[in-house]
């Protein structure tokens, strides 16, 4: 929630003119308002107003989690003047909003590694000493990203075929942890392989599934998708830490939902554009709906592109990780990404688009 605080223009300004720029100052403060939706911490907005030369001076200083953000502008002319302030602001914010999240997933991935490390020495130690279910216990309670891929990859099965398609989770996660207890003396000795290394089994035994119940090359087409903006569950849920569901609204950090899709991922070589289609998409949608209007366009993608997509959307690996995992080269992981962009990107303009001139 953002807060504002308007300083000095009653000094500056008659009575008549400060209360019309209290309603300007309000009426952009609540445009900003969006970008703070899910934002944990109290943001408070300083407007400091000041003349000098027969000009006025504006100072906004904005408290973000990473630190102030500050834009100093002056124009003669007071509405002039706040528009041009107000407008450099948002594209700072953005920009801030931006590198906060990138340096929260860095920080994210990093504890995933550490974490992931000390978990390889319990799972080794209980793999020699213990039985299976024990190992398969720590397994799904250590590592429960191999369930949610597995539940991404049955969910955009079932989009793409166009009904249910008998693909249990459950029982194919107790598959999987089955395969990594029986082959986990096959996993490499270096540190930062062994994630991608059981990933890799799990996009493998996936493929296998498909394969079996002639999936694999299921997809749907666009025409298949709905137009227009999807309609969207009443309550938006990720996952905690733990690996359990969870309302977004409970999570520690909800702002930072690395398990979700964001316009940012996708609009990612030209920040204007990026802003421009993330003012039109929060007219429209929550963050959960515009998640399940690109989860029901992967659908339409091969296995492969929309395996890979997600693997370095969602869960966070590098091309080269991804490689490995797929088994694939580097450069058809970075083709692969560049395919589906470029499909979202036309998708999502469109859909925008037909909301647009929709009577």
């Amino acid at each position: 929630m953002l807060k504002h605080i308007i300083h000095n223009h009653k000094k500056l300004l008659n009575k008549e003119k400060a209360e019309q720029f209290e309603g300007l100052i309000q009426k952009q403060t609540q445009k900003l308002q969006r970008y703070f939706k899910r934002y944990r911490k109290p943001v408070v907005l300083d407007i400091i107003l000041s003349e000098d030369d027969r000009q006025y001076h504006m100072t906004l200083n904005l408290n973000m989690r990473s630190g102030p953000v500050i834009v100093k502008r002056k124009n003669s002319d007071l509405r002039a003047l706040t528009h041009d302030a107000f407008d450099s602001l948002k594209n700072r914010i953005t920009e801030t909003l931006e590198k906060e999240r990138k340096e929260h997933l860095y920080t994210k991935r990093k504890q995933r590694s550490e974490h992931f490390d000390e978990l390889m020495g319990y799972l080794r130690e209980t793999r020699e000493t213990a039985d299976r279910n024990t190992f398969e216990a720590l397994l799904k309670r250590g590592v429960p990203g191999l369930r949610n891929y597995l539940d991404r990859r049955v969910k955009q099965t079932n989009t793409a075929a166009g009904e249910d398609t008998g693909l249990r989770v459950d029982d194919l996660a107790g598959e999987l942890y089955t395969r990594i207890y029986d082959r986990f003396g096959d996993h490499p000795e270096e540190a930062g392989s062994r994630l991608s290394w059981m990933y890799g089994q799990a996009d493998s035994f996936m493929e296998e599934k498909l394969t079996e119940n002639d999936l694999l090359e299921t997809s749907g087409t666009p025409d298949d998708a709905r137009t227009g903006i999807p309609q969207e569950p009443e309550f938006t849920y990720s996952v905690d830490a733990e690996g359990e569901l969870v309302p977004v609204d409970e999570l520690d950090d909800p702002v930072f939902i690395h398990n979700m899709y964001n316009i940012e991922d996708i609009f990612t070589e030209n920040p204007d554009e990026a802003e421009e289609m993330r003012l039109k998409v929060d007219e429209r949608m929550t963050r959960d709906g515009f998640h399940h209007l690109v989860s029901s366009e992967l659908a339409t993608q091969p296995f492969f592109k929309r395996s890979v997509f997600d693997l370095y959307i969602i869960d966070r690996f590098e091309a080269d990780e991804i490689a490995d995992i797929k088994d694939c080269s580097s450069k058809e992981v970075e083709q692969a990404l560049l395919e589906v962009r470029t499909y979202l990107k036309e998708r999502i303009r469109s859909r925008i688009k037909s909301e647009e001139v929709a009577p």
